[in-house]
């Protein structure tokens, strides 16, 4: 009986290995991989994925197993649906009937040699190779050039070329890292729309060139993200433009480095003010009006983005809030005057309009479009508001004003021109405080020049100018 047993068992083991050499006689011949990426753990296991384009014709195909033991074997076809396979040493047959695509993983010890914190990877490989790099894992040393090197995360993904492959890595532990701080100030603490705000900052300890992520919120939702790099004492500066009325937070944070944990400060705040247009809010009876809106968009939307812009708004803020309080009141007692008011707050409404227009047709340079906006609306307002007076001031001071007037007109081209460029330069330097005073020259000679050049030009070309007043 039990040598009836044994011939059964040595039976089937020859139809076991009959079955598979059969197999491999009717299966496509060995094929190479057409990806092939190891991914190095520090325990020296190493998972391998790759994949194998197959004859779809061939019942089966035999492709090459890196590594005598293998866990965690995973075979699927191209749409990730399993496929069948038998595993001999090495070689692993797969059936592959109307399959064009085999993807394989699994993990492995062999390939792999431990000495200690060193590892070595050693394999001939038939293709170019993906060696990928845990967090954890450091190369020493490798016995080729490797094709390329890139860092993607915290990995290091090595292609080397195809043959043989050695690469020696060191286990690098995990060290607690040491705590580092960050603070900031802000000045100065309340704003207007549209002028700047400081934000100066350290890290301690000290870490110099790097980056530093500023977030600036309003009411929880974050409006602007500056980056900025410190200096090599740790400190740092940045400076913003808040674009909206109500307290700003700003909070700063670094991400840390391989020695020092990453950090966020304390959120420190402070206050933008909306500055109102008092005379049109009250001419119009609301901050709703349209009229209102429209002259808050241009001076928010348009002036204040711009560095010209907003450097002209400082001394034209100071001069237009140290007079307007007491016109708005004049206004709001005495309402029969809104008519009036409104009449000659229509020209600067359309010059303003015409303002906006040349600005967004330079929008491609912003500052050379609110230099050629300002430019329009004084002349406009030069030409509207100031001609009128200064041509019946000339008509009416005509006998005392018979000299030659030619040279006034020459003093005040020439200041003109000379406002520009100093305006131009100021602005292109960046130098705020010059930039402020020679913005508001600027449009104050513009102002003039067309306000009072266009009478005397006109009475130079036009002799009965001065019989207007006769009939």
């Amino acid at each position: 009986m039990r040598d009836l047993t044994g011939i059964m068992l040595a039976f089937l083991m020859v139809l076991t290995i009959l079955n598979f050499f059969v197999n491999v006689a009717s299966a496509q011949e060995t094929v190479k991989p057409e990806t092939l990426t190891l991914t190095v753990y520090p325990d020296g296991i190493v998972y391998v994925d790759y994949q194998v384009t197959v004859d779809p014709s061939y019942p089966r195909v035999n492709i090459t197993v890196f590594g005598k033991t293998t866990e965690n074997l995973i075979v699927t076809d191209g749409e990730g649906y399993p496929l069948d396979y038998t595993l001999m040493d090495d070689v692993m047959t797969v059936d592959s009937l109307g399959v064009y695509e085999v993807k394989i993983s699994y993990t492995t010890k062999d390939l792999v040699t431990k000495y200690g914190k060193f590892l070595t990877l050693r394999f001939d490989s038939p293709v170019d190779v993906n060696v990928i790099l845990s967090p954890n894992v450091s190369l020493v040393s490798l016995n080729q050039v490797p094709v390329s090197i890139q860092q993607k995360g915290k990995q290091t993904i090595l292609t080397m070329p195809k043959g043989l492959v050695e690469l020696t890595f060191e286990v690098v532990l995990a060290v607690k890292k040491i705590p580092s701080t960050i603070t900031i100030s802000v000045s100065p603490l309340k704003v207007n729309v549209g002028e700047e705000v400081t934000v100066k900052g350290k890290i301690t300890p000290p870490q110099a060139n790097v980056e530093v992520t500023i977030i600036y919120a309003k009411a929880g939702e974050v409006k602007v993200t500056h980056t900025v790099k410190t200096s090599p004492d740790g400190t740092f500066t940045d400076t913003v433009k808040p674009d909206a009325g109500g307290t700003w937070t700003v909070q700063a944070s670094w991400e840390g480095n391989w020695k020092y944990e990453g950090i966020a400060s304390e959120k420190v705040s402070f206050e933008a003010v909306e500055k109102r247009c008092i005379i049109a809010t009250v001419t119009y009876g609301s901050e709703l009006a349209e009229e209102v809106q429209f002259l808050r968009g241009f001076r928010e939307a348009i002036v204040y983005q711009t560095f010209a812009g907003s450097s002209f708004m400082v001394l034209f803020n100071n001069w237009y809030y140290s007079w307007s309080p007491y016109i708005a009141e004049f206004i709001r007692q005495n309402q029969q005057v809104k008519p009036l008011v409104k009449a000659l707050m229509y020209p600067l409404l359309g010059i303003l309009h015409f303002a906006v227009l040349t600005y967004s047709t330079f929008s491609f340079n912003s500052e050379v479009g609110i230099i050629l906006a300002g430019l329009v609306t004084s002349t406009l307002i030069g030409l509207v508001y100031v001609t009128p007076i200064s041509t019946v001031a000339l008509m009416t001071f005509k006998r005392k004003l018979r000299q030659p007037r030619g040279g006034l007109l020459k003093i005040l081209t020439v200041s003109w021109i000379l406002s520009l460029c100093i305006l131009v330069l100021t602005d292109v330097l960046r130098a705020s405080e010059f930039l402020m005073v020679s913005s508001v020259m600027f449009v104050v000679l513009t102002i003039i020049v067309v306000g009072i050049g266009t009478p005397l030009i006109l009475k130079s070309k036009i002799k009965t100018l001065p019989n207007f007043s006769n009939g």
